[in-house]
């Protein structure tokens, strides 16, 4: 009885959520212009020797030497609209992708890194796989696993990397990387059976994110890989295989259709013990219309496990449901706090050209305690964006720690540089974020009031996302704002986070929206022209000086060591104030079933090689 009394509450609590959304927009990710431009400026740049402790990860990968084959599992995958196996088509789930699809490399739930997948390593300077030539080209070199195959058997080779390229290259193509796959110089590509080599015109850490995904040229050839692959997927590289749709009476792709995957015998990858995976037989993805309904399915026990967002009062109820297993933690999009320095901030006695005003508000923020908000569902208080990151260098936004007495004080010298009595006209603080859900609300509300309480007088705008990430947004219109960014794996994503804040990069030829160091923008329309940045000067000098060299830089330790002199400068600064991330959580029935495990930016079946069944 008392397990059917929760089943009741969990289905109540699920309704009530609807989707378990919570406002999780974010920050557009390109600009109109994609091309930002790079600067000239060449100032010595700001040093550190300080470390930052390791973030403890939330993410646990340990897996057992081996465990027993057999058995299957169902899961439910949310549908939209239009499905497709195709990872450039219109109603992709990855969910499904991490069964059939494999590529260079992976993500490494730990430490966010790039790590081989098809290739044995990734190429590097160090290990001779990138070489930079004296014409200033770079050369690529990927080895292929000797033992990697596709489900029939066909090895998979040079000449997949090099059909991939050329597909991908071609103009119009959906992938992210589109742009640099055009960039190789055609001549230089060479395949052999287990390597592909080719020739960038310029050295640029971007060639990691290359070849995400690899394609069969024998299975593929001669068709359109997003059109003619939206009903059965190309033949597997990973561990399981397409046996086909469950004969339910629903049609392929919709909600109520199931899609049925078996063990992929050619499979490569083997557990420590040397026993070839996967363990499972086979996976049932039950498509379904809602995450409530794939909440429903799980907790009627119609479904094995469920991937859930930040869904605090679900997520609670199934932690406490008889034979459930509940991982929660961090994810890859950031919430943090940004000032405005364009000249279109709607404040007009704004104080944020101030950098004891921002230091005022640093210590005036306590980002542990907006972190404790059931809402995040995260590891805590960020010390930095970089904690999201391969790299590691500086104290971050720790050196800020909650003093409201010295935010107080701070806030009283900006006042007197700036010639303003504060104790009759306290300084207003306008802070902007998205209206939808109920974190950001409340993150917002709660920041006012510890602004307020250090003698501020700030006041919250809450705007619908679409008027906030658009003109709003576009314009600078806004004083402090509050939004996530997502956090791209890799050193290759770290330099993209850190291009965020470039000078040389407003809106729309980069994605400096805060615009810190900007010049003036014309030509573009009322959305984006406007003056000089109020704040530019030997930081912001440096700092694109910084960014100008990791345009360049391929070896990965100067890469990082430059990567830990610009956050060095955003924290000093405070340009921004990092608070934490939206996390999610994964739940399963740990009674019947191990190995699952949560992954910060990919889906729960990123693992689904090493899921087995207890007791079957």
């Amino acid at each position: 009885m008392r397990r059917l009394a929760a089943l009741v509450a969990l289905l109540l609590a699920a309704a009530a959520c609807g989707t378990g959304s919570a406002g999780t927009t974010l920050a557009p990710t390109s600009a109109t212009a994609s091309t930002v431009p790079a600067t000239t400026a060449a100032t010595t740049a700001v040093t550190t020797t300080t470390t930052r402790p390791t973030r403890p990860s939330t993410t646990t990968t340990t897996f057992p030497e081996t465990a027993p084959l057999g058995g299957s599992v169902t899961l439910p995958v949310v549908a939209g609209a239009a499905f497709s196996f195709s990872p450039w088509g219109e109603g992709f789930a990855p969910a499904l992708g991490e069964t059939y699809l494999a590529g260079a490399w992976e993500v490494d739930p730990a430490t966010f890194d790039l790590v081989p997948d098809l290739v044995v390593e990734l190429p590097s300077t160090a290990n001779g796989g990138v070489v930079l030539l004296p014409d200033g080209t770079m050369t690529v070199t990927y080895r292929i696993r000797p033992e990697a195959n596709w489900q029939d058997g066909r090895p998979v080779s040079g000449e997949d990397f090099a059909f991939t390229y050329e597909t991908l290259a071609a103009p119009g193509f959906p992938d992210p990387e589109a742009a640099l796959y055009a960039e190789i110089l055609v001549e230089s590509a060479v395949a052999g059976d287990k390597y592909f080599s080719f020739t960038l015109p310029r050295p640029t850490m971007d060639y990691e994110r290359l070849f995400r995904v690899v394609l069969p040229r024998h299975a593929v050839a001669g068709t359109d890989p997003v059109a003619d692959w939206s009903a059965r997927p190309w033949p597997s590289a990973g561990p399981f295989r397409f046996l086909g749709w469950a004969e339910n009476g629903a049609a392929p792709g919709v909600p109520g259709s199931v899609a049925q995957f078996g063990r992929n015998e050619a499979y490569w990858r083997t557990d420590s013990a040397g026993r070839a995976l996967p363990y499972l037989d086979g996976v049932a993805f039950h498509l379904v219309e809602s995450a409530r309904q794939a909440v429903d399915l799980f907790i009627r026990g119609s479904c094995d496990a469920v991937d859930l967002g930040a869904w605090p009062d679900v997520i609670a109820r199934l932690g406490d449901l008889e034979g459930v297993t509940v991982a929660a933690g961090h994810g890859t999009a950031w919430e943090h706090l940004a000032f405005q320095f364009g000249v279109n901030n709607r404040n007009a006695a704004s104080l944020n050209g101030s950098l004891d005003f921002r230091r005022a508000v640093a210590h005036a923020v306590d980002r542990a305690a907006l972190a404790d908000l059931p809402g995040w569902m995260n590891g805590g208080a960020l010390t930095s964006f970089l904690d999201l990151s391969p790299a590691a260098a500086g104290e971050g936004w720790d050196r800020y720690a909650y003093d409201p007495a010295l935010a107080a004080d701070l806030i009283e010298d900006a006042c007197t540089a700036a010639g303003r009595n504060c104790s009759a006209e306290p300084p207003r603080v306008i802070l902007t974020t998205t209206a939808e859900g109920s974190l950001r609300p409340e993150v917002a509300r709660l920041v006012a009031a510890m602004l307020d309480a250090v003698g501020g007088d700030a006041i919250v705008a809450l705007e619908d996302s679409s008027l906030f990430f658009g003109s709003t947004f576009a314009r600078g219109d806004w004083d402090l704002g509050l939004w996530a960014w997502e956090a791209p794996a890799g050193l290759s994503g770290v330099g993209r986070t850190l291009a965020r804040w470039d000078p040389a990069g407003p809106p729309p030829q980069g994605l400096n929206y805060q615009r810190w160091g900007t010049p003036a923008v014309s030509g573009y329309g009322e959305d984006f022209d406007q003056g000089a940045a109020t704040v530019t000067g030997a930081p912001t000098t440096q700092y694109a000086a910084i960014l100008a060299e990791l345009r360049v830089t391929v070896d990965r330790d100067d890469f990082l060591e430059l990567a830990g002199r610009a956050e060095e400068i955003l924290a000093d600064q405070v340009v921004l104030i990092p608070l934490a991330t939206r996390g999610s959580a994964l739940a399963w029935w740990g009674e019947t079933l191990a190995g699952p495990g949560r992954h910060p930016s990919r889906p729960a079946t990123w693992n689904l090689e090493r899921w087995y069944r207890l007791g079957d």
